[in-house]
């Protein structure tokens, strides 16, 4: 794919899951590999079609294994406090 249909999908991806009501943080870390993926293409790191696919299956794996039960933990931690009174 060309490096701005990687960005593309990538931003679309992020951009989703602004906009659903309690997201479990699904699409940010997928989003985030395509983006990955789309930037190295960019930097001049070209690479045959079947390469991206796999470095991107393979980010997103790594992403989503790696780091959404941290960021999900931290965000719902934050969204529990603000809900206190103060004082």
């Amino acid at each position: 794919m060309q490096w701005w249909a990687w960005i593309t999908v990538g931003a679309v991806l992020l951009g989703s899951e602004l906009t659903v009501v309690n997201a479990q943080f699904y699409l940010v870390f997928i989003g985030a590999a395509a983006l990955v993926v789309g930037f190295l293409d960019l930097s001049g790191i070209h690479a045959a079609v079947w390469l991206q696919w796999s470095m991107f299956a393979v980010l997103a794996a790594v992403f989503l294994v790696g780091f959404r039960q941290r960021v999900y933990g931290r965000l719902q931690r934050n969204f529990r406090n603000e809900g206190r009174p103060a004082g």
